[in-house]
């Protein structure tokens, strides 16, 4: 699959998903966070990682519109996911190395991916980010202040 090809369709599979695009970010609109995605290339080779972050509202009153959203810097959990298509033992484990994909397997795993992680924080928000504070599938750093107010929520 070729770079542009692999950009369409992580495009494709994100708008699917109801995210819209600013610039290189995906960003998704919930009642009570804003999830940001970001596709973030290797310096070390052509490859990517997918990194991801989530804003609460209700600790950032100024962000506002989601169109202004590249405009802020409010984030309180940042993480990458162990999204893969590569096997657990491979060196290549969290990267996304689009040149040897091909573009219908990478849409199916992309698909399944978001399925699987996107959906329940669509459906139940802030009560299940509570559950990425301990899990082994998704690495994030939260910042004390959503750390405690997840805890309390």
């Amino acid at each position: 699959m070729t770079k542009q090809e692999f950009k369409n369709v992580t495009k494709d599979c994100f708008k699917n998903y109801g995210f819209i695009i600013n610039k290189n970010t995906f960003l998704l609109d919930l009642p009570e966070l804003i999830f940001a995605v970001f596709l973030d290339k290797s310096n070390f080779g052509e490859y990517y990682y997918i990194n991801f972050n989530f804003s609460i509202k209700q600790l950032h009153s100024e962000i506002g519109d989601i169109k202004n959203a590249g405009k802020w810097d409010n984030l309180d959990l940042a993480g990458h996911s162990r999204f893969t298509i590569f096997p657990a033992d491979s060196p290549h484990y969290y990267q996304l190395h689009y040149e040897n994909l091909c573009a219908i397997e990478y849409k199916e795993a992309l698909s399944a991916f978001l399925a699987t992680f996107f959906e329940p924080v669509k459906k139940h928000g802030l009560k299940h980010m509570k559950t990425f504070l301990d899990s082994k599938d998704y690495i994030f750093i939260p910042t004390e202040q959503a750390k405690e107010f997840l805890q309390n929520y």
